[in-house]
């Protein structure tokens, strides 16, 4: 056995509180490599960042935590929209530095914001009133509930956001999926979107969850033309 020394610095601690906590060396070197794997996401899961927009490829996306933000209607002017980004990457970022000030070894990267995309009949998904969407941000493996509660009262003390209350952490699991790379405007996406469903046709494939998109440009800085944006489709193959 050997002793692992965790130092961290709770909520409504003055002083630094450490834990000595007693495992195997294998277990250590287990939880190590587990939190490694956790802090560094971009560098894990940069395969399902690189998707192509001259080919579809498949991905396998773990079940892994993120905070999710729910709305409906036309993002361009639904206000929740915006509150719900902002609640998103405020929460993000304050849990971030919050806790790699309390210990190095919890940092870890921040992950691209996404969307979830669905209407009730799948002939309107192009009418924008129509849309329920959820916004969601990947989080490390050992993010729970309860640091998110105390994140939220951290954003709170120094930013009130009446949407930081409809933010929830929950696990999604996306399972095998399809992917492609969409460069354009958002309101273009339908030729991607059919190059993609036209592949999972062919390849044996079809849609078994919501319309995935990841947002890889920033649309304050960049133009809309320029717009990196991945378009994802959870898939299982098609049985007679």
């Amino acid at each position: 056995y050997i002793t692992y020394e965790i130092k961290l610095l709770p909520a409504g601690c003055k002083a630094r509180c450490d834990y000595h906590l007693y495992i195997t060396r294998e277990r250590f070197n287990a939880l190590k490599e587990a939190t490694m794997n956790a802090s560094d996401l971009r560098e894990e899961f940069k395969y399902s960042l690189r998707a192509s927009d001259k080919k579809v490829t498949l991905v396998d996306m773990p079940a892994l935590p993120f905070l999710m933000f729910d709305g409906a209607g036309d993002p361009n002017t639904s206000p929740d929209f915006q509150d719900g980004i902002n609640a998103l990457y405020s929460l993000t970022y304050t849990a971030k530095f919050t806790l790699k000030a309390r210990d190095p070894a919890l940092d870890f990267s921040i992950m691209t914001l996404d969307g979830l995309w669905s209407t009730a009949r799948p002939e309107d998904i192009y009418e924008k009133s129509k849309l329920s969407w959820t916004l969601l941000m990947m989080q490390p493996r050992w993010m729970t509930p309860q640091l998110v509660e105390e994140m939220k009262a951290e954003v709170a003390r120094k930013r009130p956001l009446e949407a930081l209350a409809r933010v929830r952490l929950e696990t999604f699991a996306e399972g095998l999926a399809a992917q492609i790379l969409h460069i354009g405007p958002y309101d273009s996406e339908h030729e991607t979107v059919n190059r993609l469903t036209e592949w999972m046709a062919a390849n044996g494939y079809e849609q078994n969850g919501r319309h995935h998109e990841i947002y890889l440009s920033d649309p304050r800085r960049v133009p809309p033309e320029k717009y990196r944006t991945i378009i994802r489709h959870p898939v299982k193959t098609i049985t007679a």
